[in-house]
């Protein structure tokens, strides 16, 4: 069988278009390498825009910083580096109390080389530390370069304790009461008895001011409590107590409470003697006639006898005083509320410093001997009830305080500190099993601070916690400068 032949198609004539010109290769690389130079020329650039933040800059910006980290401006002034003014625009916004609490005393000399940097917000708060850094972790060795230490270790004993110059407006021993406490509680627990008085306050930081009420009234002042037969005075001897009815008709500052009192509270013995029944805790009876007692001291008005609080004070330029330098001490707390009330406070001394003039600069009245004795005759019969706590001067009581806080300048934790250690492990300086607990010691008394010793902070400071400054200490000056002492 013949094979079929396999045919191949026949293509038709096609004309293929030349170039009459052929490119010149080496020219063409020469474009391409400037083509490709221009490029990224042109990403370099868009580039270098949006990284010009991040390419003057040693390190990343923090996280909490972070909204605004292409945004040189917020925080940089051309030439003039981080003005204190573009920090505080964001965070006196944000409600933190910058200028409340206090890194330096109010009485620190304004040309103290860290007062005149204090403002310097860059000086502590460091930021492109990278994102996870955080700018108010201040470095201690950033205090090192004016206390010349950075850790508890070296840190002299705190002055604080030295410079409290709370008066002794109280007769008390500790020794004594925890005594009693643990007696009545049935408890040889010393630490349950201090806690009786001794109480937390809202945050468990520090206690609560000591109240008559809560932390005194289960033993003192029960009831039954009356003063001495006491004169009555009268047009022919002032050198006595006003009654009810005198009360009712003096317009003295405060007798208000006279107008509703009951006339069984008083009784009035063949001898024309009065006695106060049932003495109570800043009883206003009490508390009118040491005022009105006061007036024969000091005669001359001024605002002694305005004081609610019996301060023994002889006059207004003391009275100022005082209160300026109670201010002064409060101006570190910080609590706005406690603030804007202190500025009112300076207002009003302000005008009273301008309406009585130089009536302010007389010299402090003093009582005389024979005056003082009268006066004192009629004190304390009457103040018998009160005396067995506290003291007395010129016809007032000695100031007590109550709150119980001392380091306003300190973050010191007792919530914290109480799970590691019993209250007496730290504060050991009083004797509270002393036998001889009635009478008041030189390491036991009310003015007493009974602190622990640097000593007893670092045997868990150091090792096995932290003992950076920031760890106790709070900061931000208060804008205060005033004259350095002589």
């Amino acid at each position: 069988m013949a094979s079929k032949k396999d045919t191949k198609g026949v293509y038709s004539k096609v004309d293929l278009t030349l170039s009459k010109r052929y490119p010149d290769v080496a020219k063409s690389r020469k474009l391409l390498k400037v083509s490709v130079l221009l490029g990224a020329s042109v990403l370099a650039v868009s580039f270098g825009l949006w990284w010009t933040p991040f390419m003057f800059s040693n390190r990343p910006i923090s996280q909490v910083h972070h909204s605004f980290a292409s945004e040189c401006q917020q925080c940089h002034d051309a030439g003039r580096g981080v003005p204190e003014a573009k920090c505080l625009d964001c965070h006196q916004k944000s409600s933190m109390d910058l200028n409340l609490t206090a890194h330096f005393q109010a009485t620190i000399p304004a040309q103290h080389p860290a007062q005149r940097d204090a403002e310097r917000c860059i000086a502590c708060h460091v930021e492109h530390r990278g994102h996870a850094a955080n700018p108010l972790m201040v470095e201690s060795r950033a205090c090192a370069a004016c206390h010349g230490f950075e850790a508890l270790q070296g840190h002299p004993r705190p002055t604080f304790e030295a410079d409290f110059q709370e008066k002794p407006g109280l007769f008390f021993t500790h020794a004594r009461h925890v005594q009693e406490w643990m007696k009545r509680d049935g408890n040889p627990d010393l630490d349950a008895s201090c806690g009786h008085c001794h109480q937390a306050d809202g945050d468990g930081m520090g206690f609560a001011p000591i109240s008559f009420e809560r932390d005194c009234a289960l033993c003192h002042l029960t009831g039954t409590d009356q003063s001495q037969p006491l004169p009555i005075a009268s047009s022919e001897n002032t050198f006595g107590v006003l009654d009810l009815a005198q009360l009712r008709t003096s317009y003295l500052a405060g007798s208000e409470w006279s107008l509703s009192a009951n006339p069984l509270d008083f009784r009035v013995d063949p001898d024309g003697n009065l006695t106060k029944l049932g003495v109570e805790h800043r009883d206003p009876f009490i508390m009118s006639n040491l005022r009105y007692l006061r007036t024969l001291l000091f005669p001359e008005p001024n605002l002694v006898g305005l004081s609610d609080v019996n301060h023994p004070i002889q006059d207004q330029k003391t009275v100022i005083a005082e209160l300026e330098a109670q201010i002064q001490r409060l101006r570190s707390e910080p609590n706005r509320q406690v603030q804007a009330e202190l500025d009112q406070l300076e207002s009003l001394l302000a005008k009273i410093r301008s309406q009585q003039g130089p009536k302010l600069e007389n010299e402090n009245q003093q009582p005389q001997g024979e005056l003082l004795q009268r006066v004192e005759a009629v004190v304390r019969p009457l103040t018998e009830a009160c005396r067995v706590c506290h003291l007395f001067e010129n016809a007032a009581f000695m100031p007590v305080q109550s709150d119980q806080k001392t380091w306003r300048v300190g973050a010191f934790n007792h919530a914290e500190h109480e799970i590691q250690k019993a209250c007496s492990a730290c504060h050991q300086r009083v004797d509270f099993y002393s036998p001889d607990h009635q009478g008041e010691t030189e390491q036991d008394r009310a003015t007493i601070l009974n602190l622990p010793s640097l000593e007893s902070c670092s045997e868990c400071h150091g090792q096995k916690v932290e003992d950076t400054c920031v760890t106790c200490h709070l900061f931000h000056p208060r804008q205060i400068h005033v004259e350095a002492p002589e």
